[in-house]
């Protein structure tokens, strides 16, 4: 998760290669850290990169993105 231009929130989301209940959370919460870092930052705009997420298991990924 990286700041552009001090105002587009760039998100990259990689594929999930986890099959215990513990790797799942603990990728979900990765995700989600990494977008609230940025909370108290004026945000005009998001880019979610997909371009690296092959697939795999979608609830970490959507539970990751739910403060967006």
């Amino acid at each position: 998760t990286t700041l552009l231009d001090q105002s587009y929130l760039y998100v990259q989301v990689p594929a999930i290669n986890a099959y215990s209940q513990e790797d799942i959370n603990r990728y979900g919460q990765a995700l989600s850290d990494s977008i609230c870092r940025y909370t108290t930052t004026m945000i005009a705009g998001y880019i979610i990169d997909l371009r690296l997420n092959s697939g795999g298991n979608m609830y970490p990924m959507l539970a990751g993105l739910h403060a967006l």
